[in-house]
């Protein structure tokens, strides 16, 4: 379905700006001045994307409409994660 290919491809965009990132981090490619916790929520972040979207998508096989209100665990996750670091 529609809902699963997006999900797949959310994901997959997810997964490769996170190991951009990584790769720039590990490179030292980065800016001095951003500080650790930022380095770290820009690891996070993209990584709670790619977690939900790659849940919903057998989700999205039973239901789609719950699929898709999963999306919204992407903005709890990271709202979790921001007062966390």
């Amino acid at each position: 379905t529609t809902i699963v290919i997006y999900a797949l491809t959310m994901a997959a965009v997810g997964l490769a700006y996170t190991l951009m990132w990584v790769h720039a981090r590990r490179r030292m490619l980065l800016d001095e001045s951003l500080s650790r916790q930022t380095v770290w929520m820009y690891t996070l972040w993209p990584l709670i994307t790619v977690c939900v979207f790659a849940l919903s998508i057998p989700v999205a096989y039973l239901n789609a409409t719950v699929s898709m209100w999963m999306w919204w665990l992407i903005l709890i996750g990271r709202l979790v994660f921001s007062r966390w670091l």
